[in-house]
């Protein structure tokens, strides 16, 4: 005989909208990030930009890397704050500065807001949430704020 608990939501659909919204910003992060660092080696192996010569590309390159790596920074400790709340968010967010351990914080914080949006109902693929999932959501329960979260 197996036991069933009901469902009972633990974020509301307005916190299940921004943790899609922010899973979508961390993923188009990402992506533009690969995007970039893939277009550099291309130039590079194409000869249009020799490595030696061309330093301002290089530059260019990794200035960009930060500006995407700070924004990510910043993406991951929203989503964090909203499905693990504030401490580990900070803590993820954090964590994102440190060179190769932020993917593993980028990694870990993107199936926890696959998982809460999945335990909703909400479908995730590979750019996020389906907007028309979202838009299905109802708006008609209640979840009870934890005050220390």
């Amino acid at each position: 005989m197996s036991r069933h608990r009901p469902f009972e939501p633990t974020h509301s659909p307005d916190a299940l909208r921004a943790i899609a919204r922010y899973q979508r910003l961390l993923i188009l992060c990402l992506l533009a990030q690969l995007f970039v660092w893939a277009g550099y080696i291309l130039l590079t192996v194409l000869g249009v930009v020799a490595v030696d010569e061309d330093a301002e590309v290089l530059v260019f390159v990794m200035g960009l890397t930060a500006l995407l790596g700070l924004v990510g920074g910043v993406v991951v400790f929203l989503l964090a704050t909203k499905v693990s709340g504030p401490v580990l968010g900070v803590i993820f967010g954090g964590l994102t500065v440190v060179p190769c351990l932020g993917l593993v914080m980028l990694l870990i914080v993107n199936v926890q807001a696959t998982g809460v949006l999945q335990a909703h109902g909400v479908r995730v693929g590979l750019i996020g949430a389906r907007g028309s999932d979202l838009d299905a959501l109802r708006d008609g329960y209640e979840v009870e704020e934890d005050e220390g979260w």
